[in-house]
């Protein structure tokens, strides 16, 4: 005859999430004692200010607004191809053709000031392009019979 132990049950994670069965004030320390555990832990590899940033990411993350990334290729094609370039009257003609958008002075102010954010980004985009290109050039000219790799041999 063969003896069995008892078969036991897994140990509850040290990160269970709340329920009926766990929460109780023990539950609660244990929790706290464990996590405080990690945290120094995570601060004295990361630095403070490091894992703080992490902690503030996980409490406050996915608050806000996402980009519409749909829409707000549909504004700027549609602005491209304006004819008249005047934003505010872009953004009614806009409000008109899209009634998801709603109608009346807020959804018109929302499109106009969408798409005033999408040309700053698209300007500021188009510099730094500009930017890199120019440095490129620069040290083609500069580095021009010489190899890219490091040695100055042909």
């Amino acid at each position: 005859m063969m003896f069995k132990p008892p078969l036991k049950l897994a140990a509850p994670s040290a990160f269970a999430t709340p329920s009926i069965m766990n929460d109780s004030p023990e539950a609660r320390a244990e929790f706290k004692r464990n996590f405080a555990e990690h945290a120094l832990v995570a601060v004295k590899y990361l630095g403070a200010a490091e894992a703080e940033q992490i902690v503030h990411d996980i409490a406050k993350g996915r608050q806000g607004n996402t980009p519409k990334d749909k829409r707000n290729a549909r504004i700027l094609a549609e602005w491209k191809e304006c004819p008249h370039k005047k934003r505010s009257k872009f953004a009614r003609e806009y409000c008109e053709r899209n009634l998801e958008e709603g109608s009346g002075p807020k959804a018109v102010r929302a499109v106009r000031q969408q798409l005033n954010r999408l040309l700053d980004i698209e300007e500021r985009q188009a510099k730094e392009k500009a930017e890199w290109e120019r440095e490129f050039q620069e040290a083609v000219r500069y580095r021009r019979g010489k190899s890219f790799l490091g040695s100055d041999t042909k």
